[in-house]
């Protein structure tokens, strides 16, 4: 939904105030329309602002703002704030004369810590190279002094967090530990819904102040927050004594929890931390609906909590050697099953057959890596149900693969090749399109294909596909794919969008960064968008 600003005119202006804030709720990640509703009239403007302030830092991820979003709360400061900055951070930034019209920081509901620090980094390299344009380095202490003083603003201006994302600061990691300090964190804290922590710990003189510090983090929330929808929780260390103190605390946050919908676990397994875990997971049995643990060193310690889960829908999970003999093979509610990283076969095979075989009735998405013939043949057996199947082949498997998905009903499929060599031959290409189901809708391309390839495959192709997914071995194009796109959407009327991989790096460049007049026409045609390198098509960023 898009607002156009020259027709404001047209828009009622006694529309209900209940009805707008809902009609605004809608455009909340939608920063053009809501710049253009807080020019209509005072009151747009009233609900407008908090939209785009709840959650500001997200809409200047790919772009330089960030450091304006700084200078505007920091243009919030109360006299004693500013003389606080004055005194100990010894800066001078442009403080407006007059106070701004709204409180910015109380609108602030999802803080995202290593955003607002790199945000707060780019604002004080700006107003240190005014102060002290001879040094080519800023003061690290002076910055970590200026940091927690808008850090402490905005904690103690914000009416109440939704989300809170807090990771590593090697110059200073006790920052994220201070925010405890603040008076009146309960409240600040108390209606939060998602809460991601990600630490590693490397140094061993500062391993114990950490932990410290993580734990009583965990007792915090432990005892103020009980609304969390998510947690994701990355904790690295080599010390099963530190793992240990951590699981215990992290256990207790799980139990303390109402309705835990989905939880993120890495890098924290031993056989007394995965008991502590489990254990405490049993209390979310009957709300759990996302659960992604990597790392986990036994799936048989995992599997009696799976079993007992009632609402538990994707499981993301690092497969391991499992003794078959000793399974009860209950079934379990499973819809999307994703295998990450990559590991032997025999370990994907151990994990797979047992998790499919108990979810074989429910399971409607796939998601693995690397596969070889034995994988196949089990996914054949016990995937009859599959919409969604993503994974990693070679050429070696492909013709099995055609004749197994030639039989099933799918609706997204990804294939993505083997490092080792990106191209399929055209043969195999046509194979592929020839065996494609009637039912798929969209399809992820992973692999490298000419201009001429391309067009056999979508000519070829026995479906009449809506999507298209094109990752980052696909996407370094240039514009005779789009030309075979255009030309395709005009043939294929149900064509209607395509996603891109945007590269790892920003010095590749594919078509989408090279503005043209074929790509503007193209757009006129046909969705165009880039997703994230190693993220979902469905979050797109352009």
């Amino acid at each position: 939904m898009s607002l156009d600003t020259n027709n404001r005119s047209k828009i009622p202006m006694n529309l209900p105030t209940d009805c707008l804030v809902e009609v605004l709720r809608h455009l909340k990640y939608d920063i053009t329309s809501l710049y253009s509703c807080i020019l209509v009239n005072r009151l747009w403007c009233k609900f407008s602002i908090p939209l785009l302030w709840c959650s500001p830092f997200e809409f200047t991820r790919h772009n330089n703002k960030s450091e304006l979003i700084i200078q505007t709360y920091v243009s919030c400061f109360s006299e004693e704030e500013k003389n606080q900055f004055y005194d100990k951070v010894f800066l001078i930034p442009d403080f407006q004369e007059l106070a701004p019209t709204f409180n910015y920081p109380s609108y602030l509901h999802n803080l995202d810590i290593p955003t607002f620090e790199s945000a707060v980094r780019n604002w004080f390299h700006g107003i240190w190279k005014n102060y002290a344009p001879e040094s080519s380095k800023f003061s690290l202490s002076t910055f970590s002094i200026c940091k927690r003083i808008i850090g402490h603003m905005l904690f103690d201006r914000s009416i109440g967090f939704r989300a809170l994302k807090m990771s590593r600061d090697e110059q200073d990691h006790t920052f994220y530990f201070d925010i405890l300090t603040n008076s009146g964190i309960h409240h600040r804290l108390s209606q939060l819904q998602r809460f991601e922590l990600c630490y590693n710990v490397t140094r061993n003189n500062d391993a114990k102040l950490i932990v410290e510090g993580i734990i009583k983090l965990f007792s915090t929330l432990s005892r103020y927050v009980h609304k969390l929808n998510h947690i994701s929780f990355i904790f690295g260390t080599e010390s099963p004594i530190l793992q240990l103190n951590i699981a215990k605390s992290f256990a207790d946050l799980i139990k303390s929890q109402n309705k835990l919908k989905s939880l993120e676990l890495y890098k924290f397994w031993d056989q007394s931390t995965a008991n502590e875990i489990y254990s405490a997971l049993n209390s979310q049995s009957n709300s759990l609906e996302c659960l992604k643990i990597l790392g986990a060193k036994d799936f048989i310690q995992m599997l009696p909590f799976l079993e007992s889960c009632s609402k538990l829908e994707t499981l993301y999970i690092t497969p391991s050697i499992i003794n078959s003999e000793i399974i009860s093979w209950r079934e379990i509610p499973l819809k999307n099953l994703y295998f990450h990283h990559y590991t032997e076969p025999r370990m994907i095979t151990s994990t797979m057959s047992p998790i499919l075989r108990m979810s074989t009735k429910t399971l409607t998405s796939l998601t693995l890596q690397r596969v070889n013939l034995e994988h196949l043949n089990i996914i054949e057996k016990y995937c009859q149900l599959l919409k969604s199947l993503t994974l990693s082949i070679s050429c070696s498997q492909l013709s099995r693969f055609c004749k197994i998905i030639s039989l099933m009903e799918l609706e997204s499929l990804t294939l993505k090749k083997v490092l080792d060599d990106l191209t399929f031959d055209i043969t195999s290409v046509q194979d592929l399109a020839l065996s494609i189901p009637k039912s798929l809708i969209n399809f992820g391309i992973g692999f490298k294909m000419t201009p001429q390839t391309l067009a056999l495959f979508l000519r070829k192709c026995r479906a009449k596909l809506i999507g298209l997914d094109l990752y980052y071995y696909f996407n370094m194009i240039d514009d005779s794919y789009l030309e075979i796109f255009i030309q395709h959407a005009k043939e294929n009327n149900c064509f209607e969008r395509l996603n891109f991989e945007e590269a790892p790096s920003t010095h590749l460049r594919s078509v989408l960064d090279r503005p043209s007049k074929l790509l503007e026409h193209a757009k006129n045609i046909i969705s165009i968008k880039k997703f994230k390198f190693g993220a979902n098509p469905s979050d797109d960023i352009s």
